[in-house]
């Protein structure tokens, strides 16, 4: 983490993991330094926020639009690409 800037890109910190029992002191120091408490999360909420995370984009690939590749008798010439109704 040398190379890594966070005051210059705090786009590259996506948070800070600890230990229950040093949340509010790890939030504490986040607060003074300027950066976003929220991004302290225990191992275990970490990985709740990935959970809903993947559902949520689960969820918005599901309504997506769907293709449906139909290939000509004479393939390998090239196929054709029809929008599949959901």
């Amino acid at each position: 983490m040398y190379n890594v800037n966070f005051r210059e890109n705090p786009n590259q910190l996506f948070g800070v993991f600890t230990t229950p029992e040093n949340i509010l002191r790890v939030k504490e120091w986040m607060k003074e330094s300027g950066f976003d408490q929220e991004q302290v999360y225990t191992f275990e909420s970490f990985l709740e926020t990935v959970k809903v995370k993947s559902q949520e984009i689960d969820s918005s690939l599901k309504n997506s639009i769907r293709y449906e590749v139909n290939l000509p008798q004479d393939f390998p010439h090239t196929p054709t690409v029809e929008p599949k109704e959901r």
